[in-house]
């Protein structure tokens, strides 16, 4: 984008990105959500037929397999953060079907 916009592009092997700190649950979520969706326009941009049938389908089973995984994990360690997790990926598959 910046090159189509007339910007010089640079490479710079030492060049080093630090985050500090982390982020929290709705960030996750939307972060998520933002990745599934961004997966499913390239899917529906890039193919046709029965390949882009069959991908949106395999797309939304990865995502409904995460559902129960994440939830069963989260109860049998306790683990909040994957009970949460478990919640983003349902709502991602119901905003999937809106």
């Amino acid at each position: 984008r910046a090159s189509k916009q007339g910007y010089k592009v640079y490479f710079t092997p030492s060049a080093q990105i630090i985050h500090h700190g982390g982020g929290s649950k709705a960030n996750t979520q939307i972060y998520l959500e933002q990745i599934h969706h961004s997966q499913l326009q390239f899917i529906r941009a890039h193919f046709q037929g029965a390949q882009k049938h069959l991908g949106i389908l395999l797309k939304l089973m990865g995502i409904a397999v995460r559902i129960p995984t994440y939830f069963l994990m989260g109860l049998i360690t306790l683990n909040d953060n994957l009970l949460q997790k478990a919640r983003s990926y349902a709502v991602i598959l119901l905003k999937t079907f809106q």
